[in-house]
């Protein structure tokens, strides 16, 4: 792709950042989310809605075969006759060579090209349309076979043909629509069921995600604005909602054949959207098969750029750790269930194609919310912490194509990041789906899918303790019945775990970690940091001791309740009302002092008394390192003085009644409620505190050690020294997982579901070809007037709508629209047939993008008129253009949009607090608020459900 070059533009000597700046010229004009954009889809809502559920299409509709194109439309009233010679042959419409039908009659395209020779020349070329073209002819057999039986389980009277020829001839079926995204409203937050009216805002540039408004909460909103954080100034009017009705469906696109001129769904041909170009031919499946039977095409050997597979994606220490390890356990297990049951080692199956890959390796910030930050910065609390994310996905090659099954956010808080987040791992998001093969059970009663995913969870435990990380920290959160956390649209067989069978899920694996020595003690988030937990030892507790992790329940919980305290602590300071006063500092509050409790132990006993009900066991803290009870420091070698239950004189203290205080973790063997009963079965001292509490002995003051043990019934051990491995992998960034939220827009904007196998095949097909493709178009527009698909760079844009296209076929033939129109440019005109990238390149590329992002930073704070660096003078030109032009980005200016896009690129890497880089602030701050905003909803649905769940107990 060759990005156009304008004067005053900055000049790169490589084509990685014209392509990642073209990437995102892309996305500005082509919006991210659900709604009018159907890409590659020939057909809207309303004229789906409008057709006969069983009946055929409208003589309209019938589409047409231009050139040497390939059209994405729905399928034809009547198919061409194509029996003449197999599925070979010519075929006219309604026996009138290049006629169509349309609206008014019949019109004249021209005739279609002959189907004779040029027949054999189409069938011997491979394109990289589709996939099949790498597959044998058994595998493009099987490919049949198995959507075929998938279809005759599963059809319904909606989906068969009612005119001979009008089916796919793949699967055999006609219609079939997506599933409709769940939608919810942002200020009730319950989902907007089908058929309801509602209301949602535009997406403007620089957003991720639209606001969705019941009728009746947008009733209750008296004024013209509407509160909204999706937006630079926090608010929406209400005349700038558009009123819809959740009634639409999408159907799946449709491509046709260049040889046999059949229609296949695109889903069925695994056909690329990418690759939807005139000039650029497609085969279906069934020509594929007659090509390599008859020995006129060989199959694609060595994969170009466009159809590279998941082993193609860059390798990592941590990707390369995690597959051996997969290898040997799964070889293991395979040994183990074939002694079981009595059979050789190669008669047993086992799950084989596997790949892990991590696609983003990033460094963020996670920023301290404004009110925790305002009430703790004179304790020194930081303003932000930075971390490592790590995206890890897993593939499984099922029927020839890498299917993602697994996907996993951590958040790497490391040495160099203050308290209390120091050497802190977040396990921020898991998801799956269920498509693992074979659907069989390990050795040791498990399912086989269950166990490799807890070997990666165990492997990537292992890998961060070798990196000094001393403790991860987990939130057994279930997504709500219909919605997603990463990969979009599970399959209705799937089930959504409970609570307690999550967390079961978590200590099963939390076991197996601690038998191989990855994991030294398992605790809960209550125990650990609030009075009356097993684990809490402190004299005085804070609230600033907690890690405090992007995402996590309790930070934005702590930022509602500082409200409510600030407002009672104001009001008893008025002289109000002393009931209020004394709930906001609660019982709890004053145990350390006298007088009024502090904002600090307010919230930590406010906190407490919501952590601690039935949501207690969610919150798991996993110490990688042995820790000390009592000054929490995490042992990584020497002496650690610890309690054993073994022996006469144990036998007899632990007949004593319990202290009040208990040292005891998660029992792992019976998980779920752990009250705090019982013996004594955890207590461990550092040494450092060994010889504190030997010199408080013999200085006659009272000890910490809880009643009825002494000094002398502690074990010395030495803990032998962690030999940390430093983290070689390189930075890689991604796009599309930069967040799980913008992966999720582009599987919604795409209907890259994962709702059923065949689905899920060519969803994992199309996220792999944007992956190795970065500067290819995410998402495709559709025209306003004809609802056909706009190929990138031939149509024409509103420049006051925001979600306004027209075709150059709609443009020529004299429809208008009231706003001007501007041509939109192809950014990305290149030939993705070429051989694949090598690792140097792809490094040569990512260097030039950071390099290109640094001068960006030295433009923006050099003030010496005569720099000596060209480029410095260019990019200050860039920036003196963007505020005087008149036409702005909305008005097609080349030049403001590069600006806008070079900004963009670099908020989303900038964690620098007082960047110089224009509108860099006000970039973070809306990315702030709309992360804020889906916490806020998530956090929401899971008090609702742990609400929920206490009430049905009772």
């Amino acid at each position: 792709m060759n990005a156009a070059a304008s004067a005053g533009s900055v000049q790169h000597s490589d084509a990685a950042v014209q392509q990642q700046l073209a990437l995102q010229m892309q996305q500005q004009q082509q919006p991210q989310m659900l709604g009018h954009k159907r890409p590659l889809n020939g057909m809207d809502a309303a004229a789906a809605a409008a057709m006969p559920a069983t009946g055929p299409l409208p003589q309209g509709m019938v589409p047409v075969a231009q050139g040497n194109s390939m059209m994405s439309m729905p399928v034809p009233m009547q198919q061409q006759q194509q029996q003449q010679q197999g599925y070979w042959g010519q075929g006219n419409i309604m026996g009138m060579p290049g006629m169509v039908p349309v609206a008014n009659g019949y019109e004249d395209h021209g005739s279609k090209r002959v189907k004779q020779d040029g027949n054999l020349q189409l069938v011997a070329k491979n394109t990289g349309t589709s996939l099949l073209e790498c597959f044998e002819f058994h595998e493009i057999r099987t490919h049949l076979e198995t959507i075929a039986t998938t279809a005759q389980q599963t059809k319904t009277q909606s989906q068969l043909p009612v005119n001979p020829g009008d089916e796919c001839k793949v699967c055999g079926l006609t219609k079939l629509t997506f599933e409709p995204p769940c939608i919810y409203c942002i200020q009730c937050g319950q989902r907007i069921k089908r058929g309801q009216t509602y209301h949602c805002t535009t997406l403007e540039p620089g957003s991720d995600f639209r606001g969705f408004w019941c009728h009746s909460c947008l009733n209750e909103h008296k004024g013209d604005r509407i509160p909204w954080e999706g937006n630079q100034v926090g608010f929406v009017r209400k005349a700038d909602l558009q009123k819809k009705k959740n009634d639409d469906e999408i159907e799946e696109g449709w491509v046709q054949c260049d040889a046999c001129e059949s229609w296949v769904h695109q889903i069925c041909g695994l056909f690329n959207k990418g690759k939807n170009d005139q000039n650029v031919h497609y085969l279906c499946p069934k020509c594929l098969m007659h090509g390599l039977q008859t020995g006129c095409r060989e199959r694609v050997t060595v994969r170009p750029q466009a159809m590279l597979e998941s082993k193609d994606l860059p390798q990592t220490s941590l990707s390369q750790i995690l597959e051996q390890r997969i290898y040997t356990a799964l070889q293991q297990e395979r040994e183990q269930r074939a002694t079981m049951q009595g059979k050789q080692y190669w008669e047993v199956p086992t799950a084989e194609g596997l790949t892990i890959r991590v696609i983003n390796n990033v460094t963020k910030k996670c920023e301290v919310k404004q009110k925790y930050y305002d009430a703790f910065k004179s304790d020194g609390f930081p303003e932000a912490f930075l971390y490592r994310q790590r995206v890890i996905v897993l593939f499984q090659k099922l029927d020839g194509v890498d299917v993602a099954l697994y996907c996993m956010y951590v958040q790497e808080y490391g040495a160099d990041c203050s308290p209390p987040n120091r050497n802190v791992v977040y396990l921020s998001y898991i998801d799956s789906v269920k498509y693992f093969r074979p659907e069989i059970q390990a050795y040791n009663g498990i399912s086989l899918r269950t166990f490799v995913y807890h070997q990666i969870l165990q492997g990537y435990t292992t890998f961060v303790k070798g990196l000094g990380f001393e403790q991860m920290f987990i939130w057994a959160c279930p997504p709500l019945a219909g919605d997603d956390y990463i990969l979009y649209c599970h399959p209705s067989k799937q089930k959504t775990p409970r609570s307690d069978r999550l967390r079961a899920w978590y200590h099963d694996m939390l076991r197996k970690a601690r038998e191989d020595g990855s994991v030294c003690h398992i605790g809960t988030l209550w125990d650990t940091y609030f009075e009356g937990g097993r684990d809490h030892r402190l004299e005085k507790c804070s609230v600033t001791q907690i890690p405090y992790l992007e995402g996590d329940y309790w930070p934005g919980e702590a930022e509602n309740l500082l409200t409510q305290i600030s407002d009672l602590q104001r009001n008893a300071a008025a002289g109000g009302n002393t009931a209020l006063s004394r709930k906001a500092g609660g019982s709890k509050g004053k145990r350390y002092g006298s007088g009024p409790a502090t904002t600090d132990e307010a919230l930590l006993a406010r906190l407490g008394e919501i952590l601690g009900g039935n949501m207690k066991e969610d919150f798991m803290v996993v110490h990688m390192q042995e820790p000390c009870s009592f000054c929490r420091k995490h042992v990584t070698g020497g002496a650690l003085h610890k309690y054993m239950h073994s022996g006469p004189g144990a036998s007899s203290i632990l007949s004593k009644p319990a202290p009040e205080r208990r040292f005891e973790g998660i029992r792992l063997e019976s998980p779920g409620v752990n009250a705090p009963s019982g013996p004594l079965q955890h207590l461990q001292i550092c040494a450092e505190c060994y010889m504190h509490e030997t010199t408080m002995v013999a200085s006659g003051q009272k000890g910490r050690l809880p009643g009825g043990l002494a000094l002398t019934d502690l074990t010395q051990i030495m803990i032998p020294p962690l030999q940390l491995q430093p983290d070689r992998d390189p930075d890689m960034g991604s796009e599309f997982f930069e967040t799980r939220q913008a992966f999720l827009s582009l599987c919604q904007g795409n209907h890259y579901q994962f709702d059923s196998l065949r689905r899920a095949k060519h969803s994992s097909m199309m996220v792999l070809y944007h992956l190795h493709n970065p500067q290819a178009p995410a998402f495709s527009s559709t025209c306003n007037f004809c609802h056909c698909e706009i190929e990138p760079g031939t149509g024409f844009r509103c420049t006051v709508c925001s979600d306004f296209d027209m075709c150059k076929n709609c443009k020529a033939s004299g429809m208008r629209h009231e706003h001007p129109m501007v041509a939109t440019t192809d950014f990305n005109r290149r030939d993705e047939m070429h051989t694949r990238l090598t690792e140097q390149e792809r490094q040569e590329r990512s260097q030039q993008l950071q390099k290109t992002l640094a001068l960006l930073v030295h433009a923006c704070s050099c003030h010496n008129p005569q720099c000596s660096s060209t480029s410095c003078r260019k990019v200050r030109a860039l920036f003196q253009h963007a505020v005087q032009c008149q036409q702005k980005v909305t008005g097609g200016c080349p030049l403001c949009k590069k600006m806008w896009c070079l900004l963009n690129l670099h908020a989303k890497s900038c964690t620098v607090s007082d960047c110089p880089v224009p509108r860099c602030r006000e970039l973070k701050e809306l990315r702030r608020r709309q992360t804020a905003h889906i916490e806020q909803k998530r956090r929401a649905a899971y008090a609702n459900m742990m609400r929920n769940a206490s009430a049905g107990a009772k």
